[in-house]
C-alpha cells in the first residue's frame, strides 16, 4: 500500500470538496430559485426604464427643470421685497 503524503492528502481533499460544491452549485442553477436579478430587470423595464442609459438621460431632464426652477426662484429674491406685517394679537389696554 502506498502513503500519500499529508500536503498531497489535502490537496485531493480541497480538491475533492471544489468538485462537490462546484456540483451542489450546478444542481441549484438548475432545479434552484431563479436570479433575483432577473427579476430586477424585469421590473424595471415594466416601470419603464429600459435601460441606465435612458434612465440617466431622465434624471439629467430633471435636474434641468430643478435648475431652472431655482435659477427663477433666484431672481424673484434678487429683488427687494415688500413685507407687511398684521398683528394678530389683541392689543393689550393696560399699558
Amino acid at each position: 500500500m502506498q502513503h500519500n503524503p499529508p500536503s498531497q492528502r489535502l490537496t485531493h481533499a480541497l480538491l475533492t470538496a471544489c468538485a462537490v460544491l462546484l456540483i451542489l452549485n450546478l444542481c441549484t442553477a438548475f432545479f434552484g430559485k431563479p436570479d433575483p436579478a432577473v427579476g430586477l430587470v424585469n421590473t424595471a423595464q415594466a416601470q419603464g426604464v429600459v435601460n441606465a442609459a435612458e434612465q440617466r438621460e431622465q434624471m439629467l431632464a430633471q435636474l434641468r427643470s430643478l435648475t431652472s426652477k431655482v435659477d427663477a426662484l433666484s431672481r424673484k429674491l434678487s429683488r427687494p421685497l415688500t413685507v407687511r406685517v398684521e398683528s394678530s394679537l389683541p392689543q393689550d389696554d393696560a399699558e
